[in-house]
């Protein structure tokens, strides 16, 4: 009989127990999903920013389709990253890598600059590298290091036994005459060192000399102040080139044109032998300034090689009326189609992405206008495929081939940077952090010379500065003196005429005859004649004519001004009220007024509870009543004011009228 229950209580409990392992097997499942779950969540992307770095161009701001960014002081901020939504549009279109995106969690990728020490001088002692290639963009930024490693030189060789090799040997030689070229061979004048630059083209600074004609240069960055001593100023390229090239002939500065350098070597004795397609020279330091536009990049398809292909656009003017095609999607493709386009040229411009992302936004925009008005025709997620004679093949975004013809070809995709050539030239390139930076550059130079001042505008103040010259007065200086006068009388004169506003019109326009104690009229505080002499403002139009009738002889003739009395009260809050034909509404006596005995805790001629009283009756949080308000207030006042003699409050009564007019 035993035998039965125990089996029950074995079942139950082998029940149990394998309740208890499946129990513990979910539990465990539940553990492991939630590891899982806790291992795959998505890490957000963070924003890194590189200010050093930064040119505000807006690229990134403009591709941001939820607006997560925004221009602050000049550099991009994030300001709203709840809204991102992690497509990392904005570190593609950055052009100067200012700004990367990184998992959270991790570290932003690196840099790849050049070796540089404070001075930007790189691992060979003597010579330094400035410029876009140093990692410092913008012109500004360009011709401050220009000035900043010559004084850095002039340090340098002040030190005895340093001015190495003989007259042969020149102090610097520069090779590069882009803006920080040109600064450092200014730089060179002026500290008084033997120099010379060397520019591989025929013109000088070649990358600004070509931009497309007419277009505008700004003067970035805009938080830089220039130093340097060469201008540097928002204008076309043309007006900047030719100051360039005025302040270059002004100082006699040594260029030789159309000179590459080959190789840049330190011998055993300090002195750098550099080598170029026509020479060799050498010299005791050596500045770098060569710019990021090393060989520009090419399209590898059949007839690339064809002379109507160039990577250049000098003069559109030169091309109105031809079939051109423009290659590329930044801004200077898109500038050089414009630029074509508006001088006559039938201009496509095919790029082989969707968007011109890269773009300034006016520039995206007069594309947009110039394209629907038919000026020129864009073709987006283009390629070209053949170069011919005569035509040109474009493979389209949905595979077909377009024959288009064909006269001229500009490939404007850029540049390859000049780091191998610098590389064999004893450049050393490095890793460094995301947010590394080199400062400032107008600090850069005030570190050597606090004294810098802001470089001027005028070519020929630059010549001056360079020379030691002093700048002779400009002939027109008297006129600019009166001319200066003349705009401050002016200023004051439109100053006085607002303040006349403060006034009651009809008061200011009416010829205004004041009738002291005596009984002697006094001149009007803004005489009539004034008024009808000043502007006509938005609160004088509405104001009858017949107030002001002009007489033959010019002068006004005011109807009304032999019949008006004005009478100021003592009261400073109340407004001067006007009685025409009439006495004023409180005369004063021309006898003296009998004495009264002051009584007790009367001050200055009357009792202080009336001011309590006075001050607890005024309206200051609604509009004063009409001419008569507070009069039975002023007159109880008058009464209890003992005989003084003269009104002791006259003069006060018209020094608040006064103050109340200028106010």
């Amino acid at each position: 009989m035993l035998t039965v229950p125990l089996i029950i209580v074995a079942v139950a409990m082998g029940l149990l127990g394998l309740g208890a392992i499946m129990d513990d097997r979910r539990a465990r499942a539940k553990r492991f999903e939630a590891e899982v779950e806790a291992n795959d969540v998505v890490l957000p992307l963070l924003h890194s920013i590189n200010d050093d770095r930064c040119i505000g161009c807006e690229a990134c701001i403009d591709v941001c389709p939820t607006e997560v960014l925004d221009l602050i002081d000049h550099k991009v901020r994030v300001s709203r990253f709840s809204d991102c939504v992690q497509c990392e549009q904005c570190a593609t279109s950055c052009p100067t890598m200012a700004l990367v995106m990184y998992r959270q969690g991790s570290t932003p990728r690196m840099l790849t600059v050049p070796e540089l020490d404070e001075h930007f001088q790189t691992g060979i002692p003597g010579q330094y590298l400035i410029g876009e290639v140093a990692g410092k963009p913008l012109v500004k930024n360009a011709a401050n290091l220009g000035r900043a490693v010559i004084e850095h030189v002039v340090h340098e060789l002040a030190v005895p036994g340093a001015r190495l090799g003989g007259r042969d040997v020149l102090d610097v030689v520069i090779v590069g005459s882009g803006p920080g070229g040109l600064s450092a061979g200014l730089t060179c004048m002026k500290r008084q060192l033997s120099c010379l630059v060397l520019e591989k083209e025929h013109i000088i600074s070649s990358t600004v000399s070509r931009y497309p004609k007419g277009k505008h240069f700004m003067a970035e960055p805009s938080t830089a102040t220039n130093v340097s001593f060469l201008p540097v100023f928002d204008s076309s390229k043309e007006e900047l080139v030719a100051s360039w090239q005025q302040v270059i002939e002004g100082v006699k500065l040594p260029i030789k044109l159309g000179e590459a350098v080959e190789t840049v070597k330190k011998g055993d004795d300090g002195i750098f032998e550099i080598r170029t397609t026509v020479g060799t020279y050498r010299a005791r330091r050596v500045v770098l300034a060569t710019g990021l536009r090393g060989k520009p990049r090419l399209l590898v398809v059949p007839g690339a090689n064809l002379e109507k292909v160039q990577s250049l656009l000098d003069d559109p003017g030169e091309f109105a009326d031809l079939d051109v095609l423009v290659v590329g999607g930044g801004d200077s493709a898109v500038e050089g189609a414009m630029s074509l386009a508006d001088v006559g040229a039938r201009v496509i411009l095919s790029y082989r992405g969707d968007g011109f992302k890269r773009c300034k936004t006016g520039n995206q925009k007069r594309l947009a206008e110039m394209t629907a008005a038919g000026k020129l025709s864009v073709l987006l997620e283009s390629n070209v495929q053949e170069f011919t004679a005569d035509q040109v093949r474009i493979k389209l975004a949905d595979g077909t081939i377009q024959t288009s013809p064909n006269q001229r070809a500009f490939v404007l995709i850029g540049a390859d940077t000049p780091v191998a050539w610098l590389e064999t030239n004893n450049v050393r390139f490095v890793e460094r952090p995301h947010l590394y930076t080199l400062g400032a550059s107008d600090e850069v130079v005030r570190r050597l010379k606090p004294q810098a001042s802001e470089c001027p505008r005028s070519a020929a103040e630059s010549i001056a500065m360079v020379l030691g010259r002093e700048l002779a007065a400009p002939v027109r200086s008297a006129h600019r003196v009166r001319s200066v006068v003349g705009h401050m009388r002016d200023e004051l004169r439109e100053a006085v005429e607002d303040l006349s506003g403060v006034f009651k019109i009809s008061d200011l326009e009416r010829a205004r005859v004041r009738t002291p104690a005596g009984g002697v009229p006094t001149k009007p505080l803004i005489p009539v004649q004034r008024l009808a002499r000043g502007k006509t403002t938005a609160s004088t139009r509405s104001i009858p004519s017949i107030l002001a009738k002009p007489e033959p002889g010019g002068r006004v003739k005011n109807d009304f001004a032999a019949q008006e009395r004005t009478v100021t009260t003592v009261n400073p809050f109340a407004p001067e009220r006007t009685v025409v034909g009439a006495t004023p509404i409180r005369p004063r006596s021309p006898k003296p007024m009998p004495k009264v005995k002051r009584p007790a805790g009367v001050k200055f001629g009357f009792d202080t509870s009336e001011i309590e009283s006075f001050g607890s009756k005024l309206p200051f949080d609604e509009p004063r009543g009409g001419d008569d308000a507070h009069t039975d207030l002023d007159h109880k006042v008058f009464r209890e004011r003992p005989n003084r003699g003269p009104n002791p409050f006259e003069d006060d009564a018209n020094t608040v009228v006064t103050r109340r007019q200028v106010r």
